[in-house]
């Protein structure tokens, strides 16, 4: 029976780590880009809409993967447009905040679940819709 040589054997090892290693998960790292717009109807007190549009200045949050924290944050351009870059292929949520009258602290999560299939992917989210 033939021995390998510890060389041989240690090679092997390092390979298996590194090709492990290559298995990343979402993320920052990536040339892939999430974009969309956040529209907003004012309502006023008796839940009538007094206005509506694309909402500049709110924040958009991304969670990266499946744990539901927020990884990152942006705020809306004067009209409502946000962007998220440089990120992995993986599954992510995209969401914000919307006031609701009958919800715990009176706002609600609005989002969205999107899938980069790869490093490059770009892909442009339905509108967010909130209620301020």
């Amino acid at each position: 029976m033939t021995k390998l040589p510890y060389e041989y054997l240690t090679v092997f090892v390092i390979l298996i780590i590194t090709l492990a290693s290559c298995q990343k998960e979402e993320g920052e790292g990536g040339a892939g880009k999430i974009s969309g717009k956040l529209y907003g109807y004012d309502i006023n007190t008796n839940g009538e809409v007094n206005d509506s549009g694309y909402a500049g200045g709110y924040r958009v949050y991304i969670s990266y993967g499946t744990e539901g924290n927020a990884n990152d944050d942006v705020r809306t351009s004067f009209n409502g447009q946000y962007e998220f870059t440089g990120l992995r292929k993986g599954t992510y949520t995209i969401f914000t905040y919307s006031q609701c009258n009958d919800c715990l602290f009176n706002q609600e999560t609005v989002k969205q679940t999107i899938t980069l299939n790869s490093n490059k992917d770009e892909v442009v989210v339905p509108d967010l819709v909130i209620y301020d």
